[in-house]
């Protein structure tokens, strides 16, 4: 059965078509259901009291009253139309699915319509072309009352970092906020996010943290986390019973088991929305996103930051669907040191803007509600924490905080 008549035989309820008929791609239609489709709404204007169009009343008036005498040289399609309509049993589909491939059609149509122009537009193809999975979110609409806006949109009952900066930049974390954090090679940004992590997860209640690992081994980081959770070296750590330590650390968290650890290497997008769905994480951390495996192409002719912005935008949407807070962890380029051409000395650049993040020009940066760059000098323990974006307050905000990589601790600079 042809979707549009299945989606005809949907809006002669008075209610569905109130809900999708602006929706509604004309071009796809013939000329005879577009007579039908311009009909209905004349026909509940003028009868405010129908609900349901009953087909036999409306046909009779259709011809006797709406069409014009060159529609009515059309009467014979009109009436096979309305034969079929009859025989549509609606309880056999669902009516977003219905509408939603229609929305398809409508860009397979505009697709085709290019192609048949002599000098079609390869970019605009490609844009539509990268539309089509995104066709159901049309249909999503927000009716939340002012009550649970109010609600939603408090940051004062977010969750806090541990350094005050963070705090003055973005306020309270709230589910779907979605970060960057970006450093060069050795400065520390796994373990500056873990120090953070270790703050953020006893606010978290019950939900769990996932951490999808593809930069440092699996156990090292595990060992990380529970140094940042009770503020201890491994070698202090080594020293206790290990019972002991597992008890002080879920005891600390206030739950067991809330860290998963995740090897993503070579990972899918699908495999990671698995994740998503099993777990309903509080927290999702990727180390390092970028070599997430999305199905771009990537080193295969696709420029870096057009991939790159692509990528995160799943995971932005991701982090949207499953209503949590998501860190992501990237590479700052090469622009953010200087050698010593005498000594070779590497002097790293302390406030790192975000057009010095790996392999994006903007791509990266247009889908985060906010950025954090991490830049060192020669000390050990000095972390120069700058924060170029951030939609919850003033951008620009600069700090230097202390990183203890020994305990995976940071802190304000006193």
């Amino acid at each position: 059965m042809s979707y549009n008549l299945i989606l005809l035989k949907l809006l002669s309820n008075k209610e569905a078509y109130n809900k999708y008929a602006f929706l509604i791609p004309k071009q796809i239609f013939s000329f005879e259901e577009n007579i039908i489709l311009d009909a209905y709404k004349e026909y509940f204007d003028r009868k405010p009291d129908v609900a349901a169009l009953n087909y036999k009343d409306f046909y009779t008036w259709l011809m006797l009253t709406y069409c014009s005498d060159a529609v009515l040289g059309h009467s014979t399609i009109l009436r096979e139309i309305f034969k079929r309509l009859n025989k549509i049993d609606l309880n056999e589909y669902d009516e977003e699915s219905i509408v939603n491939e229609l929305l398809k059609l409508e860009i397979k149509y505009k697709i085709e319509q290019e192609l048949g122009k002599a000098n079609f537009d390869l970019k605009k193809i490609q844009a539509l072309v990268e539309t089509l999975p995104c066709t159901e979110e049309l249909l999503e609409v927000n009716e939340q009352s002012f009550a649970e806006l109010l609600q939603t949109t408090d940051r004062s009952a977010g969750v806090t970092f541990s350094v005050g900066c963070l705090n003055k930049a973005f306020g309270g974390l709230l589910p779907g906020d979605f970060l960057i954090f970006a450093a060069y090679v050795d400065v520390g940004k796994t373990k500056f996010v873990l120090s953070q992590t270790a703050h953020i997860a006893p606010q978290l209640g019950d939900r769990p943290i996932l951490w999808f690992n593809n930069e440092e081994k699996d156990n090292e980081v595990l060992i990380h986390f529970r140094k940042a959770v009770l503020q201890c070296t491994k070698e202090q750590l080594e020293s206790i019973d290990p019972e002991k330590v597992d008890k002080a650390y879920n005891k600390r968290l206030g739950c067991e088991n809330q860290f998963k650890l995740v090897n993503s290497r070579d990972m899918s997008l699908e495999t990671v929305e698995t994740y998503f769905q099993q777990y309903n994480p509080g927290l999702v951390v990727f180390d390092i996103l970028d070599t997430l495996n999305f199905g771009g192409k990537k080193g295969m002719g696709e420029m870096d930051h057009i991939f790159y912005k692509k990528l995160y935008k799943k995971i932005r949407t991701l982090v949207q669907k499953y209503n949590t807070i998501c860190f992501a962890i990237s590479h700052c380029n090469s622009s953010v040191i200087n050698k010593d051409r005498d000594t070779g000395e590497i002097y790293y650049q302390k406030w790192i803007g975000m057009n010095q993040l790996d392999g994006s020009l903007v791509g990266k940066a247009s889908q985060a509600d906010g950025i954090v760059t991490i830049g060192k000098d020669q000390s050990l323990q000095n972390r120069y924490l700058f924060v170029p974006k951030t939609k919850m307050s003033s951008n620009n905000i600069k700090e230097i905080v202390l990183l203890d990589t020994d305990r995976c601790i940071a802190k304000d600079y006193v």
